[in-house]
């Protein structure tokens, strides 16, 4: 005979899952740097880019990531073609240490991974591979 024992297991598997902290509500970039397929390396301004998060349960959330970028400066691609504002849904994931966050586009292919430094300041490193490769940094604040 072989006893299967999980019911120690049960209370360990809700802890974990309400353990997630909240980021709901709009995050704005201060400050970044990106590069990308035409060659250019460049500064972000305050404000290139918006993280809305409507969505959240548990770790998992939803939401939708705008860039924007004046006509001087380097244009983005996305789901809607090349331009200087982009909006994309996103699919994101908190981890279980609470703190590292990846999120990725919907309709694209851009990856960010993030790390919660407190519950208003979020660091992100993004990247995205192929004909229209990016890569950027950026630190956003939640308003």
């Amino acid at each position: 005979e072989t006893a299967v024992v999980v019911f120690g297991l049960a209370p360990g598997w809700a802890q974990a899952q309400s353990s997630a902290p909240d980021i709901l509500g709009t995050w704005v970039s201060v400050t970044g740097e990106v590069g990308q397929w035409s060659g250019a390396l460049d500064t972000m301004a305050a404000g290139t880019a918006t993280l809305e998060i409507k969505e959240q349960f548990g770790g998992v959330f939803k939401g939708v990531v705008t860039y924007r970028n004046a006509p001087t400066g380097p244009e983005f691609e996305g789901a809607e073609g090349i331009g200087f504002e982009q909006s994309e849904a996103i699919l994101g994931v908190i981890d279980w240490d609470g703190h590292s966050i990846t999120w990725v586009d919907h309709d694209d292919e851009t990856v960010h991974r993030a790390r919660l430094v407190n519950d208003k300041t979020m660091e992100d490193v993004a990247f995205e591979a192929g004909a229209h490769a990016v890569v950027n940094r950026m630190i956003l604040i939640r308003q």
